[in-house]
């Protein structure tokens, strides 16, 4: 599976919005590549610039349902330190004017909303990252997975650990197995295989 930025991607099968910075997404692209190569996740380009968070990740899905373009399907990722329950989520859908038709949870905080805004249907995989706070958090997991040293779970830590060993956080994902990956990083994992096998 392909994640991309250009603009002059054709057959696209999702959008993916994050609401943080560049980290998540290129955990993403890499973890990404080791699912289905036949489909493409793109991320669009929007005018909502340098706003994090949930309340903008929203609005820039909003903003994207309400172009003519025809993506149903959307892979939402934020890290847990803007949510604190699926009643957050779905109460800013509600106050963009998305209907939630349905909530499947699939994995713990990754949930499938199926909404209606207007005549179109989308279906919006909700993926946190974090077990308390961000993704450096699933970093310090993935680091004990695969080189077994136990690092503390913050950005300073996973940054300073990743700089001794001249690693960038995107050789760390590339060096792990599938089954490494899906431990340290259930909820975007868990989203890229249903993405990856679903239509």
């Amino acid at each position: 599976m392909r994640v991309v930025e250009s603009e002059t991607t054709h057959s696209v099968h999702a959008y993916v919005i994050t609401g943080n910075g560049s980290r998540d997404l290129r955990v993403l692209k890499v973890s990404a590549e080791k699912y289905n190569h036949s489909k493409t996740l793109k991320v669009p380009q929007t005018p909502i610039k340098r706003e994090t968070g949930l309340t903008a990740l929203i609005r820039t899905i909003a903003t994207l349902a309400d172009k003519p373009i025809q993506v149903s399907k959307y892979l939402a990722i934020i890290d847990k330190e803007h949510v604190n329950s699926l009643q957050d989520v779905i109460d800013e859908l509600n106050r963009f004017g998305f209907k939630v038709t349905s909530v499947e949870e699939l994995v713990t905080w990754l949930w499938l909303l199926s909404v209606r805004r207007g005549p179109k249907n989308l279906n919006i995989y909700f993926a946190v990252l974090g077990t308390r706070k961000r993704i450096e958090e699933n970093l310090a997991k993935l680091i004990k997975l695969t080189y077994g040293e136990k690092v503390p779970e913050s950005k300073e830590a996973v940054n300073k650990w990743l700089k001794e060993h001249g690693l960038e956080d995107i050789d760390l994902v590339r060096k792990a197995s599938k089954n490494q990956l899906e431990k340290a990083f259930p909820t975007v994992i868990q989203a890229l295989k249903k993405l990856a096998s679903d239509n």
